[in-house]
């Protein structure tokens, strides 16, 4: 489907917008459809930056000019030559994607009402996103701190687009859209990634808001269908460590995380600790990959070195596995009734874990050798040796500290079965406008 809406000259500037679906790509084999032309110019240097972060990351195509376009517009001053008046362009940009993007939202949904919620993880800032039907569809951006800033220094603009063009543009493209649109940043420290991880949650979910549920989609979330098979040995003065971990073979998970008829993934795990055999588990089950894992270690001394160096292990043998990532869909949300995790297989390992432990002894349950420490230890571990971006809570007010953990752990492996989930319209690439994960 295919958008194109060209304003009249505004203050000697034109919008041209144009829009559509990758899957009409894919649909045509790949490469039979013409390039929309034109690529990305606004005239403000970032607003391209964050529209290139829509299309990759929401499998679309967009063509977004503003006019006259210099002849070469890769210069400081060339990309952002309409930051002076980039809140009547974000405007205008905002009102006409949502034109161009209408009807394939629509064609998409093909009569669905329920709305879509996602979550995009980086290492400095983790934003949330809502869309729903709505009849007066609205747009709430609240990206700002307290103080009414972006980040860790308050700041007004990144680069030379303004927060305030910001909400301007999602003001403007929500009614246009004929959806609400929400957005909260949830935490970050630096105001590039707030504005990054808003935008891109904002593309996940609108993607997931027009492809539903796996089972009502053509592409999304397909089963990873490749068998591979990572293997890891450790040994050191303090551990023993062998790991077998395997894909494809077993139990094959969805986008969400849900598990596919193909058996049971095979989970066989030996510690010497049986409360961490039970964490891992649900951690791997969750995930949908298979595991064999023993080990040794000197628990005489304490459970530190054993539980740490199994996450070393895991983590990468959890990279070996993940291969290139071209076809994945990258990142997953999970939100359970207990816990919420979301995993974005970004090569920038970053882990922030909030069990929320429910009493104040040092031991994961009386009588055990894990402690609480550890189990969070472990995620650290896990997600530095895989370089994974992670983030996971637990919710609610119930339920004891094994539970919690159990929970958090089987979010954990649902959100990266999701992310690590084949989705045929990202064949051959990786999920990213840069075109590699590697740098």
């Amino acid at each position: 489907k295919f958008g194109l809406f060209t304003s009249l000259p505004m203050s000697s500037f034109e919008v041209q917008v144009q829009a559509r679906d990758v899957t009409e790509d894919y649909l045509a084999s790949h490469s039979s459809a013409s390039p929309l032309e034109g690529g990305l110019s606004t005239g403000v240097g970032f607003f391209d930056h964050m529209l290139d972060q829509l299309q990759s990351h929401g499998l679309l195509t967009l063509s977004v000019l503003v006019s006259p376009v210099p002849p070469n517009p890769h210069t400081v001053d060339a990309s952002n030559r309409n930051a002076g008046r980039q809140s009547e362009l974000a405007q205008e940009i905002g009102r006409r994607l949502g034109l161009a993007l209408r009807p394939i939202v629509a064609e998409r949904r093909g009569g669905r009402k329920e709305g879509a919620t996602f979550m995009c993880p980086l290492d400095e800032a983790l934003a949330w996103c809502r869309i729903e039907e709505s009849d007066d569809p609205k747009a709430t951006v609240e990206l700002s701190n307290p103080s009414g800033g972006l980040g860790k220094f308050s700041a007004t603009s990144v680069g030379q687009l303004r927060y305030s063009t910001i909400v301007s543009f999602f003001s403007s493209l929500s009614p246009s859209l004929g959806l609400s649109i929400h957005l909260r940043n949830v935490k970050g420290s630096n105001s590039h990634h707030v504005v990054e991880s808003a935008f891109k949650a904002f593309a996940r979910c609108l993607r997931l808001f027009m492809d539903g549920r796996p089972e009502g989609g053509r592409h999304w979330g397909s089963p990873t269908e490749a068998k591979g098979v990572a293997k890891a040995d450790r040994k050191t003065k303090e551990t023993m460590i062998s790991v077998e971990m395997s894909s494809g073979g077993g139990k094959k998970r969805d986008s969400l995380g849900n598990s596919k008829d193909a058996g049971s993934a095979a989970v066989d795990v030996s510690t010497g600790i049986p409360a961490f055999d039970g964490l891992l588990r649900a951690l791997f089950g969750g995930a949908g990959v298979g595991l064999v894992l023993r080990c040794k270690g000197d628990l005489w001394i304490d459970d530190h070195h054993l539980v740490e160096d199994v996450g070393i292990s895991l983590g990468k043998c959890l990279l070996t596995l993940l291969g290139d990532k071209k076809g994945l869909n990258r990142m997953w949300l999970h939100e359970g009734s207990m816990a919420t995790a979301v995993v974005d297989l970004s090569n920038r390992p970053h882990c922030e874990a909030e069990v929320g432990w429910r009493t104040e002894g040092t031991a994961l349950r009386e009588g055990s050798v894990l402690s609480k420490e550890m189990v969070e230890h472990f995620l650290e571990s896990f997600a530095t040796e895989s370089r994974i971006t992670l983030h996971v809570t637990a919710e609610g007010e119930g339920s004891d500290d094994t539970e919690r953990a159990t929970a958090v752990m089987e979010a954990v492996g649902k959100a990266v079965g999701g992310a690590m989930a084949k989705d045929q319209r990202r064949e051959g690439k990786v999920a990213s406008s840069k075109g590699t994960l590697d740098k």
